[in-house]
């Protein structure tokens, strides 16, 4: 992979309309290398986003604009980022330096957290105010993009430089025009409008208000073709699907595992504002809601039907005396318990007895199935009171498998890819495991240690918290 010459690789994408998603993703995996050897942080978050490739031409100028082609963006999915590629605009990668801090760019995204911290707000403002947050800290600037001076300049301020998205998101949606220049926009107007940024009609007002219409108009076309543009885009940031918890939980484990993947010295290469980023997150490692993420996955399972009398027969709605039937909850849960001299019966007594009040609610289905170097006979658990005597006769193992764990669900007729699966383990075991594709999957780690698995499907959490 790292013997690509990126370069001539973006020659010949930039005489193509659209490039074949082969191509594109062999280049993109020869940056991210890249990346790994030039920035690790940088570079491990990028290679933990799944990436898709959609093909959506740009439509061209509209109304004088310069036309904007972003190459990448940051999409929910099932309350999990993604990197978006558009293989119809690899013309904004320039050449290898460029398509690098594109990159970068949606890094600092995910660490700055943006894609959560917007999820329910959306527009021309948001999108300038994360842009210049995150272009102040970039060592290599992206043509065109959104800066810091760009924007003092247009709203005649001197906002603060590395400051919070939200610093230049009060400015942008406060920001009011000159009343001598008769072009007052009340700071209401300016906060509810969801079509456009304060930028739009600034310039819009300068239009309107001299009486040499066409000189203006001119004026108006120039300064909207030289008017900074987004280095990606946003508009996958926003989506009324996504469980805030579980993208909370998913992002800051992606950010963890590139904090455990780096070392000091390789962190300490980076600008001061992305180490101080970093820190904020290294005092929360390991420490996420298990409870909360569970209780999340749980509510998500349906299993069938059940009859209730607050339902209408959907098929016979005259007759009331006809019960209709609404989804039955009841959650098969799976646990795997790690024989780890580590984890202690206490610890195991009080796991499985949180895991079963968690999910009293429910018709739970829970079994309990030890595990080592090997998967053992399952246990099931209609009460949790019967947990200390049933684990009493615990065989603590030398070594720690997860591997064995995802087999044995292969080979298990009864669980499909959507099972839940819960595993309770003190972190310790291989670096690389094939998951068959399960991905409803809960680490719950017992202890300082982190999980040495390096790409994980599912969530980890703490059961500290």
């Amino acid at each position: 992979m790292s013997g690509i010459n990126i370069n001539q690789a973006l020659q010949r994408f930039h005489q193509q309309t659209k490039v074949d998603r082969d191509n594109s993703e062999r280049v993109i995996q020869a940056a991210i290398m890249r990346l790994l050897q030039q920035q690790p942080v940088y570079g491990q978050l990028i290679a933990q986003l799944p990436r898709q490739h959609v093909t959506t031409p740009s439509e061209g100028l509209k109304d004088g604009q310069r036309a904007f082609a972003p190459l990448f963006g940051l999409v929910w999915s099932q309350s999990t980022l993604i990197l978006r590629v558009n293989d119809c605009h690899w013309q904004q990668a320039q050449n290898e330096g460029l398509l690098l801090a594109l990159l970068v760019h949606e890094a600092l995204h995910l660490l700055w957290q943006h894609p959560l911290r917007y999820l329910h707000e959306s527009g021309q403002n948001v999108d300038i105010a994360t842009d210049v947050a995150i272009n102040q800290v970039m060592t290599t600037q992206i043509p065109g993009a959104w800066t810091l001076g760009w924007l003092n300049q247009r709203l005649q301020r001197q906002l603060p430089s590395n400051a919070d998205s939200a610093v230049y998101l009060a400015a942008l949606n406060q920001v009011t025009v000159d009343s001598t220049d008769h072009n007052h926009t009340t700071s209401e107007e300016l906060t509810g409008s969801s079509q456009g940024s304060v930028i739009d009609k600034k310039l819009s007002a300068v239009r309107h208000t001299d009486g040499a219409g066409q000189q203006q108009d001119e004026f108006f076309n120039e300064s909207k073709r030289n008017e900074p543009h987004l280095a990606d885009s946003h508009d996958g940031w926003t989506s009324s699907s996504v469980n805030d918890e579980l993208a909370r939980a998913n992002l800051r484990q992606r950010i963890n595992q590139a904090l455990e993947r780096t070392t000091l010295t390789q962190r300490g290469k980076l600008p001061s504002a992305v180490q101080a980023k970093l820190a904020s997150f290294s005092q929360q490692r390991a420490h996420l809601p298990w409870t909360a993420i569970l209780s999340k996955l749980i509510g998500t399972v349906s299993h069938g039907k059940r009859d209730s009398r607050a339902r209408f027969n959907r098929r016979q709605p005259q007759r009331m005396a006809l019960p209709g039937q609404i989804a039955r909850r009841r959650v098969a849960v799976t646990a795997f318990i790690d024989e780890s001299a580590s984890i202690s019966t206490q610890m195991t007594v009080r796991f499985i007895n949180e895991l079963t009040g968690l999910t009293r609610a429910y018709e739970l289905a829970l079994t309990v199935i030890p595990f080592d170097a090997a998967v053992h006979d399952p246990i099931t658990l209609s009460s949790s009171s019967q947990v200390a005597e049933k684990l009493r006769a615990r065989h603590v193992g030398g070594g720690t498998s997860f591997q064995s764990v995802f087999d044995y669900l292969k080979a298990d007729c009864s669980q499909t890819p959507t099972s839940l699966i819960v595993i309770l383990t003190d972190g310790e075991g291989e670096t690389t495991i094939d998951a068959h594709g399960y991905h409803r999957v809960l680490w719950v780690l017992v202890g300082p240690q982190e999980l040495s698995v390096q790409t994980p499907p599912g969530w980890v959490a703490n059961i500290n918290e």
